[in-house]
């Protein structure tokens, strides 16, 4: 299954990524990017229904194992779309 981000999506991670950084928490940003890609690609590739569906979207939530990230996506049999990650403490109810 092919991975796309929408590009919200990437700015999203990327923020994050970039927080940390910021803070000279560079293997924390390391360790966090490689945490996300992982669970990507070796987890929620294979096992896309595991989140939580939010029917009045039609997508799909769930938490990266590990971390505070909280992630809506989408998915088909050839792609799963990354649409956009938070912090667990950020406000999403505005999506």
């Amino acid at each position: 299954m092919r991975i796309t981000f929408d590009p919200r999506a990437a700015d999203d991670l990327a923020a994050q990524i970039e927080y940390l950084i910021d803070n000279q928490a560079l293997p924390a940003a390391l360790h966090l990017k490689a945490r996300c890609d992982a669970f990507f690609e070796k987890f929620l590739t294979r096992h896309p229904r595991a989140g939580k569906h939010i029917a009045g979207k039609d997508i799909w939530e769930t938490w990266i194992p590990g971390t505070r990230l909280v992630v809506w996506y989408r998915f088909t049999n050839a792609e799963l779309q990354i649409i956009r990650i938070w912090h667990g403490a950020q406000d999403r109810t505005q999506e």
